[in-house]
């Protein structure tokens, strides 16, 4: 395999990030270095400063040598009308000048970098990872009026019950346009990609998981904050109604002395609190630095992913198995790909959930078998090489498709 150069589209990169799209994507950019590839992020550390409110700067982060971070604007009017026009206003020039010159360009959630017109933007081969459902839903999410997953939808009302601005360019053919531009879209889940091939029949759809943490992150983690109890169930990510989270309390109230850990930020993180000054067995940590949630991983009984809405693939379960802790997950979406192999369980109800989490209470060998199932099924499906195996092998058979021997041959195809 010959050195590729590839340029990474992201609204959001480390520290100026939320969550798991961000994480992923500084994955790819170190494995890629490690590999001997030259890489460049672009993102929008404006879009970041504009949303992130009282949410600090993502910690624990460093970049591998030879990856270069670029910021696409600094300006949050030019953040805003991205937005408003789906298209990269006030730094088209500059944005296609970044992209350009690269073997690959891979976008992941560009919404206010570039949005719908930056896609047509680069010379490269073309692609686009589904991290969210924003090519499909305005609100990135597929939960229509913040309550209940999407299945018919009433996008303007929607979007204003979300209190977002309406995007009038999604009523034109801005988005088809830009999608149609692309040489493969990749989703982490079978779910996902049959989502979106349904609406995009025109651009090849491949199922591409997405790797955990690497060995490195795994073998040296801190040690767990001094307020987590000695054995626990944990909840980690946003802490948002689309995540199931506010459903949390009920379930530990039916736990007695089985406590629940909460981890992270976001508009609930007030109503956990209070509750959890109820509810002894609750303990709402708020947000903490990565590896220290790999750490908390690592140490609990067993990982709880109660989302209320669509996910695109369920990230923290998969960082829960390489740690070999089991995983508890609803049964909605991509979420039980996860465990279809082991390693975890699905529920249906949060009474469901309890009557689980109150068995795996009572035989703590339950969860310590299932932990070992999980480590070994990580290890089968989304250590950091098999991703980049199949990696390059997409990418071999897309340059294939475009006609672009040179490159196939360089990505090892």
């Amino acid at each position: 395999m010959g050195e590729l150069s590839f340029c990474l589209v992201s609204t959001f990169y480390p520290p100026h990030s939320f969550g798991g799209d961000a994480v992923h994507v500084h994955r790819l950019a170190s494995g890629l270095a490690r590999r001997g590839h030259r890489v460049r992020v672009v993102h929008s550390p404006a879009a970041f400063r504009m949303l992130s409110g009282d949410v600090p700067e993502a910690a624990g982060f460093v970049d591998e040598p030879g990856v270069e971070v670029v910021a696409a604007t600094e300006s949050p009017w030019k953040v805003t009308a991205t937005y408003l026009i789906g298209g990269p206003v006030g730094y088209r020039a500059r944005l296609a000048k970044l992209l350009d010159g690269f073997d690959v360009v891979h976008f992941h959630n560009p919404s206010l970098v570039g949005a719908a017109a930056g896609l047509r933007l680069g010379d490269g081969l073309k692609l686009y990872t589904t991290h969210e459902h924003w090519l499909l839903c305005p609100t990135h999410v597929l939960f229509r009026y913040g309550r209940e997953v999407c299945t018919t939808p009433t996008c303007w009302r929607c979007t204003l019950r979300h209190r977002r601005p309406p995007q009038l360019w999604r009523s034109t053919s801005l988005l088809d346009a830009g999608v149609a531009s692309l040489d493969l879209i990749l989703s982490p889940s079978r779910f996902t990609a049959h989502l979106h091939r349904e609406r995009f029949g025109g651009v090849p759809v491949e199922t591409l998981p997405l790797p955990g943490p690497s060995e490195t992150h795994l073998a040296s983690l801190p040690e767990l904050p001094p307020e987590a109890p000695a054995s626990f169930f944990l909840y980690a990510g946003r802490l948002e109604p689309i995540k199931g989270v506010d459903r949390l309390p009920a379930v530990a109230a039916r736990l007695g002395d089985a406590p629940i850990v909460v981890v992270g930020s976001g508009s609930l993180e007030p109503t956990l609190k209070a509750a959890a000054a109820r509810i002894p067995n609750l303990h709402v940590l708020g947000p903490r630095p990565y590896r220290t949630v790999l750490a908390l991983c690592r140490a609990a009984r067993a990982v709880v992913v109660p989302s209320a809405g669509y996910e695109t693939f369920g990230g923290v379960a998969v960082e829960a198995m390489a740690t070999g802790t089991p995983v508890a997950v609803r049964d909605l979406g991509p979420l039980p790909e996860l465990v279809d192999e082991g390693g975890g369980w699905t529920f249906g109800s949060d009474d469901e959930l309890g009557e689980l989490l109150a068995a795996l209470w009572d035989d703590p060998s339950l969860a310590v078998s299932a932990g070992e199932v999980a480590r070994e099924v990580y290890e089968r499906r989304w250590t950091e090489e098999r991703f980049f195996d199949r990696y390059f092998e997409v990418i071999a058979a897309a340059a294939h498709r475009r006609g672009d021997r040179e490159l196939a041959r360089r990505a090892g195809g």
